[in-house]
């Protein structure tokens, strides 16, 4: 669907059903690479972080983070 319609933001969970967010951020920065990926997770691991950064992710954001940090200002 990125490859088709081209968003400007796309959220990717990193443990989706078949794929998973990392596979898709590569993915869709190789079809789509004006698509900013922001990856949401729960886990906090920083090998996690790096590898989704490396793929091409704009930022990677943990479920419990609250709105502050969700919003930039």
């Amino acid at each position: 669907m990125a490859e088709r319609y081209h968003p400007d933001v796309l959220v990717v969970d990193m443990m989706m059903p078949g794929l998973n967010g990392l596979e898709v951020t590569r993915q869709v920065r190789q079809r789509s690479p004006g698509t900013r990926i922001i990856v949401l997770s729960m886990h906090n691991k920083r090998r996690l972080r790096v590898a989704g950064l490396k793929r091409g992710a704009s930022g990677y954001i943990l479920k419990d983070s609250g709105r502050r940090r969700l919003s930039r200002r």
